[in-house]
């Protein structure tokens, strides 16, 4: 097998990265974390300047840094081509939910560079450069998860035995408008110049429960770009809000 950090090995990093959750137990949970639905009138949904509102998932983050980095949103059919082509090598990657009672949903991955195309992302994800932040949401229904704690404590274990990548502590954190979650850190054991993390938040949803997940890859020795990853990943989070559009 070829080491974390070899061109093949990066791609599966990545695939690690955005890997299933496995339905296991977890008895915490997160403060007041039912969806409901507040719309101010007339928000305008998608990315709208440096503002995204996703009216499926009742989310808002604002103050994206439009200026930096190239955005690539499910919501738009190209972006979704290029968020495909990405993570699975193909444009019109369909997944099989013929065996699967959750549904997974990749609706963002932020490249660190002004106008990336499809390609140019591909290639981020295919050599030892990648500078990325993504986002995606599992709708789980065989599932009692009901906090992110949870969740990442199951990463920390999973990760390290079957992926080779080191967590650290498990934190606590915030959205902008006071939800909690969990976030956790780390690198590649085999690589330690792939830094990884990863936050979580868990919310109600009817019968189901969604798994709001974050997560960051930046890999190489230039210490400028990884704090602008790392760093931008924490804009992200202190920007994020839940319900109100």
């Amino acid at each position: 097998m070829k080491p974390y950090y070899s061109i093949q090995g990066l791609t599966s990093l990545v695939v690690i990265a955005l890997c299933s959750f496995l339905l296991i137990s977890c008895g915490d949970e997160d403060t007041d974390n039912s969806t409901t639905k507040e719309v101010i009138e007339d928000a305008p949904l998608g990315l709208s300047g440096n503002t995204y509102r996703n009216q499926d998932y009742l989310f808002k983050i604002s103050n994206l840094p439009v200026e930096e980095w190239s955005l690539f949103i499910a919501d738009y059919p190209e972006q979704k081509e290029a968020i495909n082509l990405a993570l699975y090598g193909e444009k019109d990657y369909i997944p099989d939910t013929s065996k699967r009672t959750n549904r997974g949903t990749n609706l963002m991955i932020m490249a660190l560079g002004k106008g990336l195309s499809a390609e140019q992302l591909k290639q981020t994800w295919n050599d030892s450069t990648i500078q990325a932040l993504a986002m995606n949401i599992e709708v789980q229904v065989v599932t009692n998860y009901t906090s992110g704690e949870g969740i990442a404590k199951h990463y920390k274990i999973q990760k390290k035995e079957q992926d080779d990548i080191e967590l650290g502590d498990i934190k606590q954190i915030r959205t902008k408008d006071g939800f909690s979650g969990h976030r956790i850190d780390g690198y590649s054991i085999k690589n330690p110049d792939v830094k990884i993390g990863y936050a979580f938040f868990v919310r109600s949803a009817g019968n189901a429960s969604r798994i709001y997940r974050f997560w960051y890859m930046t890999s190489g020795t230039d210490v400028e770009k990884r704090t602008k990853v790392q760093s931008t990943f924490d804009q992200i989070i202190a920007s994020l809000e839940f319900n109100i559009l």
